[in-house]
């Protein structure tokens, strides 16, 4: 009797192990959401872009959502105060290798309104008993819409405050003769940011 040889068992091939992925997140910056006095925020944008190798399909997330391709757009609806109020965008990618994520994070920025004193009307010094209108230069650096609100007078000053408008005039009456009138003015643009510079003139 033969015996027949076994045929051998071939050893499997092994699966090679593909490397993960990798991505990262370049770009991005600051910007200035708009903001109505109504409350209505108009979003701006902040564009960041992914890069890495490995991948087969990105998806987008956080502030980012939405976004396709390798360019991510983070909608930016509010002022960053602290770390809690920073938008984060975020990317994973995913391959044969498995998936990698990056993160990247935005700000929405503000500035306080800008005001400086253009003339008096009579010029200094400021007549005694009289309405005087003082005239100054307002603006606001990330293009918000400006008012003047609660306006007042220094503690001992020798003036009373009238009003004020958003068009940069002030008007106080003068008082006491031979003093010193010091007057404040507070500025407010659309996110509540002030500007209140104090100004002194003299009263005949």
């Amino acid at each position: 009797t033969v015996t027949p040889t076994p045929t051998p068992t071939p050893t499997p091939t092994p699966t090679p192990t593909l490397p993960p992925p990798t991505v990262s997140l370049s770009g991005g910056t600051n910007c200035h959401p708009m903001k109505s006095w109504a409350g209505v925020v108009t979003p701006c944008t902040v564009t960041f872009n992914a890069s890495g190798s490995g991948y087969t399909s990105l998806a987008w997330s956080g502030c980012c959502t939405g976004s396709t391709g390798v360019t991510g757009a983070c909608q930016v609806s509010d002022i960053t105060v602290s770390d809690s109020t920073k938008f984060t965008c975020s990317v994973t990618a995913t391959g044969a290798g498995g998936t990698a994520s990056a993160n990247a994070t935005a700000n929405g920025v503000n500035h306080p309104p800008s005001v400086s004193l253009k003339q008096y009307g009579p010029p200094a010094p400021l007549p005694e008993s009289n309405y005087v209108d003082a005239t100054l230069t307002v603006s606001d650096p990330d293009g918000d819409a400006v008012q003047c609100t609660k306006p007042s007078v220094s503690s001992g000053g020798p003036c009373v405050m009238d009003g004020c408008s958003g068009t940069g005039d002030v008007v106080f009456q003068t008082l006491a003769k031979s003093g010193t009138c010091s007057w404040t003015a507070v500025w407010v643009d659309t996110w509540g940011w002030e500007t209140a510079p104090t100004y002194n003139v003299s009263v005949q």
